[in-house]
């Protein structure tokens, strides 16, 4: 390309000519055409301009002022820059709250640590005493024992003379004989007035055949030789010992029919049983 104003070769897309410094492109970035508005120092009515470069600059400046103009305004630049500000503010608030918060855990650590080195002495302090409080409670206890001890043996001492002392001094007293236990059982109740089976006897054992038979003689106070009949019935509260065997026997017979008839029957269960007490 040519410079518009000297006309020398320059470089596509210059600006300025290197020779005569003349404006080869307007403000918004086109390049300059001489036209027939184009004002010169040769103009009649004296109001050209001192350089073809000077008209150009105003020719370029009347344009762009124009476009500028007409272009709407863009707030994008103090959009993006309000915005950047709100970040870095944000940013410097959760810078702090992270210190405050690190300063407050390293306190509260430290606080934790003095703490549980003052428990642990406390606790130290206080195991030995309880240690101290424990060994003298024993020994106090040992003592007391001890006391105990020779205590109870003085009073066993005194005890022991005193028994002796009274024992000596004491008459025995003879102990009163125990009473007889008595029954008032019948082992056979109406062998007085109620006619007995064979059948209905049968069931019983040879002993108490041997008692029930005797039964009937003791009812009318007779004595007997045997040890085990006499132990018996004077166990017996109904039994009252009148007769030795040989008065009851002189005396005929005392039994009516009815005891006389279950005696025999019962002797002859009591043989056909094979009863020792026969």
């Amino acid at each position: 390309m040519k410079c518009i104003e000297c006309g020398h070769e320059l470089k596509d897309g210059a600006i300025f000519c290197i020779r005569c410094g003349a404006m080869q492109v307007s403000m918004d970035g086109k390049p300059i055409e001489r036209g027939e508005d184009w004002p010169s120092l040769d103009a009649a009515d004296g109001s050209g301009y001192r350089s073809s470069t000077e008209g150009a600059m105003h020719a370029a400046q009347s344009k762009s002022m124009r476009s500028f103009n007409t272009a709407p305004k863009r707030n994008g630049g103090k959009i993006a820059a309000i915005v950047v500000i709100i970040i870095a503010l944000i940013a410097g608030i959760v810078f702090a709250a992270v210190s405050c918060n690190s300063q407050a855990t390293s306190g509260t650590a430290s606080s934790g640590s003095a703490a549980a080195t003052t428990t642990t002495s406390s606790e130290s302090a206080s195991a030995t005493s309880s240690t101290a409080s424990t060994s003298a409670s024993a020994a106090s206890t040992s003592a007391s024992a001890a006391s105990t001890s020779a205590s109870a043996a003085s009073a066993s001492a005194a005890s022991t003379t005193t028994t002796t002392v009274d024992a000596s001094q004491r008459q025995v007293e003879p102990q009163p004989e125990p009473e007889p236990e008595y029954n008032d059982y019948y082992i056979l109740p109406d062998s007085s007035s109620y006619y007995y089976s064979y059948g209905e006897l049968s069931w019983m054992s040879s002993y108490d055949l041997y008692l029930a038979r005797n039964e009937i003689f003791a009812r009318h106070g007779r004595m007997f030789n045997n040890a085990d009949l006499q132990e018996y019935f004077n166990s017996q509260a109904w039994y009252e010992p009148i007769y030795s065997p040989s008065q009851f026997d002189s005396m005929g017979n005392v039994l009516n029919d009815v005891e006389q008839k279950n005696v025999n029957v019962m002797r002859q269960i009591e043989k056909d049983q094979g009863s020792p007490y026969l």
